[in-house]
């Protein structure tokens, strides 16, 4: 059971049969996880120790395809950089378009939503 649902479960708000996985997500799309307590990150499978040790719980909201295109291509040392520097190196240059970092930021965000991305 993910943390969202947990959630919706402890507000009442989880959908039952084969309803059940699409309301959770429109749930959860909804802010849900703005509202996680530490008894939903104990049923999720913390244990009770880690969590009295967190002073805070600080939900985030999901980055968007902008937001991943800003921090590919903004920090001093970001990805983007690093490919430019590593290609210079071999005598040669490497330019990326406004549209190419938003595709590239496109592709990782549809990679995270699949079964096994990021880890899932």
């Amino acid at each position: 059971m993910g943390l969202e649902e947990i959630i919706a479960k402890r507000l009442g708000r989880g959908g039952f049969g084969f309803n059940q996985l699409s309301e959770n997500r429109q749930v959860a799309a909804d802010g849900l996880l703005r509202q996680v307590k530490p008894e939903d990150l104990e049923a999720f499978g913390l244990i009770p120790k880690i969590i009295r040790r967190l002073p805070m719980i600080a939900p985030l909201d999901a980055l968007g395809v902008e937001d991943l295109a800003h921090i590919l291509q903004t920090p001093k040392n970001s990805l983007v950089h690093q490919f430019m520097k590593l290609v210079r190196f071999h005598n040669a240059d490497l330019a990326f378009t406004n549209a190419s970092i938003k595709e590239i930021a496109g592709i990782a965000m549809s990679v995270g939503r699949e079964p096994g991305g990021f880890g899932r």
